[in-house]
């Protein structure tokens, strides 16, 4: 024989499964407490059923709201990060060029441009002028 408090449990979960599911209706969510769970759908009832599934909305609705704002917030952290690294190659590329043209050597005219990283050298090499 099976554990009544499992069965309770597994029956609450049903309950709340179907109070909060996004497939089914309202019509269909007081029709399937009324059937499975043998509850009178009365106006009170209805009504309180009615909430449950507004509040259960809200709440997913909030918290995809959140998401979307942190989502918003890290990419445009990730831009700004993105557009001042770009900018510091620019003015690297630009400062390291300048040095090129005055016939200063490679490593020179990357150490006068600041290039520390071996992606900075890296991107300075691949803009190194014929």
């Amino acid at each position: 024989m099976g554990d009544p408090v499992k069965g309770q449990e597994n029956n609450a979960l049903r309950l709340l499964d179907i109070i909060r599911s996004d497939e089914m209706t309202q019509r269909q969510k007081m029709d399937a407490l009324e059937e499975d769970f043998k509850i009178p759908m009365t106006e009170n009832v209805g009504r309180e059923v009615t909430e449950m599934c507004n509040w259960s909305k809200g709440v997913k609705e909030a918290a995809m709201e959140k998401g979307l704002q942190q989502g918003l917030a890290t990419g445009r952290a990730e831009g700004r990060a993105e557009g001042r690294t770009e900018g510091k190659l620019a003015q690297m590329l630009k400062v390291f060029l300048k040095q090129i043209s005055k016939g200063v050597s490679f490593e020179d005219a990357a150490d006068t441009a600041g290039a520390e990283t071996p992606t900075e050298i890296e991107y300075l090499r691949e803009h190194m002028p014929a």
